[in-house]
């Protein structure tokens, strides 16, 4: 399953390696949510699930899309216009008291703003979608992406002269695919830590735990993410390795080359991205992609044979 829209960062092409390590755990917990990708590659029958994200618009479209699918794919459905980006952009981010209440009630969610998040986030191009005061961004017109991954399901096509009511239909199809996904996630919005405490840690178990936080390096860029402090990587890479000599437990951590030092008893797994909209720049400037590294607790499984 593909996550519907462009999220930096994204961990699917080492979904498989992360899910080799932790196997079939009783829960799963995704402290910084972002697109979803790894619990979107489990290979098992998915459980208990627990996912956060301080992100209040990126929490609210996974809540959106788990309870309200038909709704948010409504409002998701819409031409690419750079004014109506550009409205959706100033009124998304001006939305003060929507940010409280995701923070406060665990049941509420806007189909609207999700719906309207999902079509922006898809078309925007750099950082600053849906943040107050940001400076407008050109429309992304280059490549297929987002909400055009909804016509992406195995087997079929859209073609490019399909109506409107054909489009919606098939964006509301993929995104009853993904509410059933997360019929029994639990979406939460808030502090990272509140998802990781022994209460929730240990009411099932084992217990796999996928941390990728904003990296904590210079290389990364702090305006990102809506929500970007350098110091959560370093308070993450301290709380895995207070917690990982526990047997109920399996976690890993994202990071940098160099950005932590684990015990030797951890598994640091290479790999690297396909550069994104970095591939676009020149020879040399793009080589943070070789330097992504997973670290996994001693109690996760070690596969024998297995590139990454």
């Amino acid at each position: 399953m593909l996550t519907p829209f462009p999220w930096f960062g994204g961990k699917s092409r080492v979904a498989a390696t992360v899910w080799s390590r932790f196997g079939d755990v009783h829960h799963y917990i995704e402290p910084f949510a972002g697109s979803l990708a790894v619990l979107f590659g489990r290979p098992h029958v998915a459980r208990h699930e627990t996912v956060n994200d301080l992100d209040c618009f990126l929490a609210n479209f996974w809540r959106g899309i788990a309870l309200d699918p038909v709704a948010v794919a409504h409002y998701a459905s819409w031409p690419q216009n750079e004014a109506d980006l550009h409205a959706r952009h100033l009124y998304i981010g001006a939305q003060t008291d929507f940010r409280e209440r995701m923070h406060t009630d665990p049941l509420f969610f806007d189909p609207k703003i999700a719906g309207w998040w999902l079509y922006g986030i898809s078309i925007w191009i750099g950082d600053g979608w849906c943040q107050a005061f940001k400076s407008r961004r050109r429309i992304q017109l280059t490549s297929p992406q987002g909400v055009n991954r909804f016509t992406l399901i195995p087997g079929t096509t859209l073609p490019f002269d399909a109506t409107c009511d054909e489009r919606t239909a098939e964006i509301i199809r993929y995104a009853l695919l993904i509410a059933d996904r997360l019929r029994n996630t639990r979406v939460c919005c808030g502090d990272w830590g509140r998802v990781v405490t022994p209460a929730i840690m240990n009411s099932r178990t084992p217990t796999g735990v996928f941390l990728d936080p904003p990296y904590g390096t210079p290389e990364v860029a702090s305006d990102l993410y809506t929500h970007h402090n350098r110091s959560v990587a370093a308070e993450c890479a301290a709380w895995a390795i207070a917690n990982g000599d526990n047997p109920n437990y399996r976690i890993a951590v994202c990071g940098y080359e160099g950005e932590h030092e684990f015990p030797d008893t951890w598994e640091c797994v290479p790999w690297k991205t396909c550069g994104g909209l970095g591939g676009l720049k020149g020879p040399g400037q793009n080589e943070n992609r070789f330097k992504e590294r997973i670290w996994f607790s001693p109690h996760c499984n070690k596969p024998q044979g297995e590139s990454t």
